[in-house]
């Protein structure tokens, strides 16, 4: 991912943002300050008139009509060194100033659950039994082992949490970004959308703030649904191309393991299943064989312990997908040069168990119980 420059990036959000250039000159005028010429770098990267932009955006970071996608934008430009283009030199940047600055709890969403698992290939083998990304989002009474579960959630001591994230924040932090920011993380992607990788970076210049732990159970979110949208880039799991049909509906004939339904599940779920599970989800005899078992779990509702993936569980698309590809028959396609393939003759097991998931499934949907 390129570095955010002046002449890319900061210079069209100052000039041709209307909502920024309104917000930024309101906020000069209500401190008696000289506003800045927009289209001037050396005015604009001087330490006390960017600091000032920067608090300027951060006031509409929380707000209805949020400026947080473009605040993350400014503040990563002065984390990365005010560069004024990609030949530029970076320049020190200034400390920001307290107030509006993102906490753990926003960027946490940014990361699914296997994330520390992709991660811990990528930074060190030692990062999964040293910090994992979502260990301080937990908190409750302290047990006395120093983990337990409760409706299948990790519960963690609230010290151990915070000791933990002050490991992360001092030692892991930076590596986690370089791999964002290198498109090495999350293995096999999809990667972060640039928005993703902004608020990240900005959270990084905020000074990393880790705010309140939450109890996950009882979370919810400040802001409404709409203004989630427009700030946080949940990551889905992967969709691989498929072949439709004249009238625009899928294939179901053409979706085989290899193309498919392989890609679906990220190296995390595989490392995954194979710890807990003791099966491979990237080999096609073990997901054949226990598709009908696998299928239960990515229908659940979210308030189900068993859900898979836990926390981030995948949407109707890639669900229809597996079910169609599952449902081909008792050995269905594992790839695009087999030919005809034998199909259910309507009493198997499997057959009846994964329809009536299905069934269940879109019962869930039309309840709310799912996405």
């Amino acid at each position: 991912m390129e570095d955010v420059t002046f002449d890319d990036d900061i210079s069209p959000l100052l000039n041709k943002n209307e909502n920024v250039k309104n917000q930024i000159t309101n906020y000069f005028k209500e401190k008696k300050l000289d506003l800045p010429n927009f289209s001037d770098y050396e005015q604009i990267y001087a330490s006390t008139t960017c600091k000032n932009i920067y608090n300027a955006l951060k006031i509409k970071r929380f707000e209805k009509d949020s400026l947080m996608k473009e605040s993350n934008l400014f503040a990563t430009w002065i984390y990365e060194g005010l560069k004024k283009n990609s030949d530029s030199e970076k320049k020190k940047f200034p400390e920001p100033d307290k107030g509006n600055s993102l906490e753990y709890r926003h960027i946490k969403p940014l990361f699914t659950e296997n994330d520390h698992r992709n991660m811990s290939g990528v930074i060190e083998p030692s990062l999964d039994e040293t910090i994992r990304l979502n260990l301080h989002f937990y908190k409750g009474p302290s047990p006395e082992s120093k983990l337990y579960k409760k409706d299948g959630l990790p519960i963690y001591n609230e010290n151990e949490a915070k000791n933990n994230f002050k490991i992360f924040k001092a030692d892991k932090s930076q590596k986690v970004l370089r791999v964002l920011q290198n498109q090495i993380m999350p293995l096999e992607g999809p990667f972060w959308p640039k928005d993703a990788f902004y608020m990240f970076s900005a959270w990084m210049y905020d000074g990393q703030q880790l705010g309140e732990l939450i109890d996950y159970n009882n979370y919810k979110d400040p802001l409404d649904e709409s203004s989630k949208e427009q700030y946080l880039s949940y990551m889905e799991p992967f969709y691989p191309k498929v072949k439709t049909n004249t009238n625009g509906s899928l294939d179901t004939d053409s979706l085989n393991f290899q193309d498919h339904v392989r890609k679906m599940f990220s190296k995390g779920h595989q490392k995954a299943m194979l710890h807990y599970g003791g099966f491979d989800l990237h080999d096609y005899d073990d997901v054949n064989s226990m598709k009908a078992n696998i299928f239960n779990r990515l229908t659940r509702e979210e308030t189900n312990a068993k859900l898979m993936p836990r926390l981030n569980p995948w949407p109707k698309k890639n669900v229809d997908l597996f079910y169609f590809w599952a449902m081909q028959g008792p050995q269905s396609r594992n790839d695009g040069s087999e030919g005809a393939i034998e199909s259910y003759k309507g009493n198997e097991e499997d057959y009846i168990n994964m329809k009536e998931y299905y069934d269940q499934y879109h019962d869930f949907l039309e309840n709310g119980k799912r996405k």
